[in-house]
């Protein structure tokens, strides 16, 4: 299997200043007047990623150090920025050893530098993820029972270099779980895909999909990813609930160009879906499981069943394939034709000439002369798209002045917003026509 390059942010930064002061913790005899300072200065760069186990916050680090005539300091745990003194002068080899709060060791760097007197000497050091040993991957699937009547699991995590391990699962039917466990793993970030099929003969064309889900995963070295996940399935069609916790590598900061969760779909209106990151991605689009789409997806009506929520996900990836995020929408077909639109409802004490009239947000405004009855009246108005407005209706009063009819549940200045779908019902009260 491939191996993945991954890359990270340094995590300590030492610095040498060289004083007349006696060695501490060196083997080697020294003399006044010849020996140095170290200056340790940590700056821990937090990442998040999903699901390892352990803790991948270093809140400490553990620090050795071998230098000439067989001196040595260490090792010796700091939390922050310390200061190393009496140490002789010549070349210095570090060891810095990254630690949880639990005193797991999650990372390690090394660097060398010489220590000159009456100058100061900087050693940088990267301190990184371990990358070996291997780790492996544990996932746990559950459904409702009587659903699926012959339960057929597939499912396959993909690197960012394409490398794809497939999942084999155990399928327990009468308690309706599955397991998969993929062992060992190289250490980095998977998109992982797994799909349920009801295939009473297998999976040879003739399966049905039930449900789907994908997901960004990411491996630690030596541990043991563990995936638990439910999966509702009703004719084919499911839900896939996600508990993702953040480790180490930031996730990606997804901003979706429609907010994630439920959203109503309206027949003859495509519905575009795309999402932004806080740095340059790729964004991998999968409806119920199936991928449909790269860096966006059109979603109709009139491809999914009246009422049926469907699963769409969304897993993308920063360009070096270090940091990761997935969202979900779940698409309802309202079975409504896609309309912007209002209607007014008033109970007329006088009939005759009124005016309809709605303001834009730039105070430009449209108005529309009916004639009106005595008693209740009802009237739409098509509007020109989803926004805010404020609505009004106008009449002739003495001497042929227009002024605002504010009587009722709705106040002619107030704005209101107008969203696609059922038209806005707008009702005024009770009207007199003076």
């Amino acid at each position: 299997m491939k191996r993945q390059a991954i890359k990270w942010a340094p995590l300590a930064l030492i610095i040498l200043t060289v004083a007349g002061l006696m060695i501490m913790g060196c083997q080697a005899p020294v003399s006044l007047g010849k020996t140095g300072t170290v200056r340790l200065q940590f700056n821990t760069s937090m990442a998040q990623s999903i699901l390892p186990p352990i803790s991948m916050d270093v809140v400490e680090y553990l620090v050795s150090g071998a230098g000439p005539q067989g001196s040595t300091y260490g090792p010796e745990l700091f939390t922050g920025s310390a200061t190393i003194e009496d140490l002789l002068p010549g070349s210095w080899s570090w060891t810095v050893v990254g630690r949880n709060a639990a005193h797991n060791d999650i990372g390690e760097g090394s660097g060398a530098c010489s220590v000159v007197i009456g100058q100061t000497a900087v050693c940088n050091i990267t301190v990184a993820e371990y990358e070996s040993p291997d780790g492996s991957f544990l996932l746990d699937l559950a459904w409702e029972p009587d659903i699926v009547r012959a339960p057929v699991w597939t499912g396959s995590l993909k690197d960012y270099a394409a490398a794809v391990t497939d999942l084999a699962f155990t399928v327990n039917e009468a308690a309706c779980t599955a397991q998969s466990l993929a062992d060992p793993l190289h250490v980095g970030w998977y998109a992982m895909v797994v799909q349920l099929f009801d295939a009473p003969t297998g999976i040879d064309g003739s399966e049905v999909l039930s449900t789907g889900a994908a997901a960004a995963v990411r491996i630690a070295a030596g541990r043991q990813t563990h995936g638990d996940l439910f999966l509702h399935a009703v004719q084919g069609f499911g839900r896939v609930d996600l508990q993702i916790t953040p480790d180490f590598h930031d996730e990606l900061a997804l901003t979706p160009s429609v907010p994630f969760g439920d959203v109503a779909l309206y027949l003859e209106v495509p519905m575009a879906f795309s999402v932004t990151a806080d740095e340059t991605c790729t964004a991998i689009y999968y409806l119920r499981g199936q991928q449909v789409g790269v860096d966006g997806f059109t979603a109709l009506a009139e491809n999914q069943l009246e009422g049926e929520a469907y699963r769409l996900d969304v897993v993308a990836f920063n360009t070096d394939g270090s940091r990761a995020a997935s969202g979900t929408w779940r698409l309802t077909n309202t079975g409504i034709l896609g309309t912007v639109s209002a209607i007014f409802t008033w109970n007329g004490q006088g009939g005759g000439q009124y005016f309809l009239r709605y303001y834009n947000p730039d105070d430009s405004y449209s108005e529309i002369a009916i004639t009106a009855t005595n008693g209740p009246n009802s009237y739409e108005i098509m509007l020109p798209g989803a926004g805010t407005y404020r609505f009004a209706i106008l009449y002739p009063s003495y001497g042929l002045t227009e002024f605002w009819q504010e009587a009722g549940t709705l106040a002619a200045a107030a704005p209101v917003a107008v969203a696609l779908g059922p038209p806005l019902t707008l009702n005024f009260g009770e009207i007199t026509n003076h």
